[in-house]
């Protein structure tokens, strides 16, 4: 780990350290140290920095129960504002795996564990065990940096926590969780409420515009002993449903270029992911009204409730044709995926040499018309765009567009011409020569998927800059 990751890390905490090889520590993995330890190297792993910082996370969080949720009254005693299953509920919330790995992800820094050769292949940094172990390592390596001053860490593990203690409420409200649903979903919500002897039943119905209903009823019952507890039964019940059956809580599917042709392994990619469950495919050999035979294919994802069917002379084509109806269910239905996709489309650079900020656009081709009008989308401002596309520059209105076919061209000119890449052209001819050289290799590197996507393209293109640029 380098110094100047080092130095991040620390700003990011909040927090300087002392003796920085407990920093280091805190993110080797055991995995990494056997490695090393093979090798006949002592490296440490973050296993004992864990084993301390747990303790002193629960110590802290109890602390801060203290400090902000009880008085002590000179005749009557500790006054504490919940009860004590209330404050263990808060705890386990702010000590949870899941939440713990959020912090870690929020802050940034699970891409600078140590880890092996393995850990690397399996990304082990992305697993929420990983990260809790990381989030706890950290504060043990804080906490004995600090010469075990709780009061001086106090505040830097609050802030790792993002803990408001004025305004924490863990409780889940899942009345509020389904009205929410329904409202940023457009689907309509109908509340029933029925006395049944002393207690309440709170039945929610919800229709849902083009979830199949196949028999059933997307409601949720709820029992309680009075009216607000039943409702959150219910709630809670309905989500439930729509969770099994993949409707409530969707993952962000990743961005896929499917087609026909590899639309089953698309779905299968997105299965090894967990972004679906298990898919099944049956087939059965059918014949036309003609008489003439076909194939019958029927994919089901186990957590959806609607079938998806392919036909075709050929078996593997229906197969692939019953994927691809999944697929195109799963990201224009189900995920509401319907941004623009510039993936495989022709493109240009766009860079206006009069603008004050300018910035390397890219302008992504959806037609060509007969009077030489290009037609498309404009990013990053992802705007429709269009213009006479005869000459390599162009005006608009204010604007003077100078255009370009190659990516390391467009970058080159882009760093060449403006504002603090100016330097560039000006040290010369032989700066110039090695920067075109920097671009082709690092170029290179990319995948055909990006130089495919203009916008991807684009981002690699500037990243490819500030690499240069903080050489």
């Amino acid at each position: 780990m380098t110094e100047e990751i080092i130095d991040l890390i620390a700003k990011k905490l909040g927090y300087e350290f002392n003796n920085k090889t407990l920093l280091v520590q805190a993110f080797t993995r055991e995995s990494y140290a056997k490695e090393q330890r093979v090798k006949g190297l002592d490296v440490q792993s973050n296993e004992q920095l864990e084993y301390f910082g747990d303790s002193v996370l629960n110590y802290l969080v109890v602390c801060g129960q203290l400090d902000h949720f009880t008085k002590v009254m000179d005749n009557t005693g500790l006054h504490v504002l919940y009860k004590e299953g209330k404050l263990s509920e808060f705890n386990s919330h702010w000590t949870d795996k899941s939440m713990l790995s959020k912090c870690i992800d929020a802050l940034g820094i699970a891409k600078y564990l140590i880890m092996s050769k393995g850990d690397i292949n399996q990304k082990v940094n992305k697993n929420e065990s990983v990260k809790e172990d990381l989030f706890e390592s950290l504060v043990g390596a804080i906490w004995i940096d600090s010469g075990k001053d709780i009061s001086r860490i106090q505040s830097i593990v609050y802030s790792m926590l993002n803990i408001e203690f004025e305004t924490i409420n863990v409780e889940k409200n899942y009345v509020s969780q389904i009205l929410e649903y329904a409202d940023k979903n457009k689907y309509i919500l109908d509340k029933q409420v029925e006395e049944i002897e002393n207690n309440f039943k709170a039945v929610y119905t919800i229709t849902l515009d083009f979830l199949p209903k196949e028999g059933r009823d997307w409601t949720g019952t709820g029992y309680g002993k009075n009216i607000k507890q039943a409702e959150q039964n219910a709630a809670l019940d309905l989500i439930n449903t729509l969770e099994h059956y993949g409707w409530y809580d969707i993952k962000a599917f990743p961005k896929m270029n499917f087609t026909l042709e590899n639309s089953i392994n698309c779905l299968q990619e997105l299965n090894q992911k967990g972004y679906i469950g298990e898919i099944n495919y049956t087939d059965d050999a059918c014949f036309s009204t003609n008489k003439e035979p076909y194939w019958k294919v029927t994919c089901k994802i186990n957590n959806y409730i609607t079938a998806f069917i392919g036909t075709s002379k050929s078996k593997k084509e229906a197969k692939k044709k019953a994927a691809y109806d999944a697929l195109c269910f799963i990201y224009f239905q189900v995920n509401k995926t319907n941004e623009y996709n510039p993936a495989n489309k022709h493109f240009k650079f766009m860079i206006d040499i009069h603008a004050e900020t300018p910035e390397l656009k890219v302008f992504i081709i959806d037609s060509f018309e007969d009077d030489f009008i290009y037609k498309g989308q404009l990013f990053p401002e992802n705007k429709p765009y269009e213009y006479f596309g005869v000459n390599d520059s162009f005006q608009d209105g204010d604007a003077w567009i100078e255009v370009f076919e190659d990516g390391k061209e467009a970058l080159l000119r882009y760093m060449a011409l403006f504002g603090d890449f100016s330097y560039v052209h000006l040290k010369g001819e032989e700066l110039e020569a090695n920067l075109t050289i920097f671009i082709e290799e690092e170029y290179e590197k990319l995948s055909q998927d990006i130089t495919n996507n203009g916008v991807l393209l684009r981002e690699s293109l500037l990243t490819i800059m500030n690499k240069y640029l903080n050489k």
